[in-house]
């Protein structure tokens, strides 16, 4: 008896050695830092979208709106409404861009009625910090919410940096770990099917 259990446990101990190499590759391919999406044009008008971008710092909140317009423009996934007058709405709403889990349907229709545009895409980053031996590691957190004219859900994106394997510079600097999370939103908004 004692034979076949041994037999079993090293059995099951061979299977493991065997599956946690393929697990692991797995999650080295998959968790890795984002690079930017393919070019892939979507044909016809792109639906114009007032877009409201926040996190903590205003500095990574402009880089980060800057490099998603461009990737989506780039795709022909939106046009974009000016900054200023996106803003503008904002601050008329009462809107608060900061909520984590989205604004009130009814503030994303506001915006939409005064910046006439056909959708309101709403991201907030966050920057989680950790401390390791070579210095703080910079994880982003971000959220991005597409609501319609009248304020209802359309869609929403989630990526972070939390767990992705970096080289020792990139995961210091908030900016190489803002690029990843915007290339990997960029992606996944120009590849949804969800709006027109």
């Amino acid at each position: 008896m004692n034979s076949r259990r041994a037999f079993s446990r090293s059995f099951a101990m061979a299977g493991m050695s065997l599956a946690l190499p393929v697990l692991l590759t797995g999650c080295f391919t998959t968790l890795s830092l984002q690079e930017e999406p393919p070019l892939t044009v979507r044909t016809g008008e792109a639906p114009e979208v007032a877009f409201v971008m926040y996190s903590d710092d205003p500095a990574i909140t402009q880089f980060a709106s800057h490099k998603l317009e461009t990737c989506l423009i780039q795709r022909n996934v939106f046009s974009f409404v000016p900054e200023a007058k996106v803003q503008a709405a904002v601050a008329a709403s009462g809107a608060q861009p900061d909520a984590a889990f989205g604004m009130q349907p009814a503030m994303y229709a506001s915006i939409a009625g005064k910046t006439d545009s056909e959708y309101v895409l709403h991201g907030v980053l966050r920057i989680v910090k950790a401390l390791k031996f070579t210095g703080w590691r910079q994880d982003v957190y971000s959220m991005f919410y597409l609501h319609n004219a009248k304020g209802d859900y359309v869609d929403g994106w989630r990526s972070d940096t939390i767990g992705t394997f970096a080289d020792p510079q990139s995961e210091l600097d908030p900016y190489a770990m803002v690029t990843s999370v915007i290339n990997h939103t960029c992606a996944k908004i120009a590849g949804a099917n969800t709006f027109q």
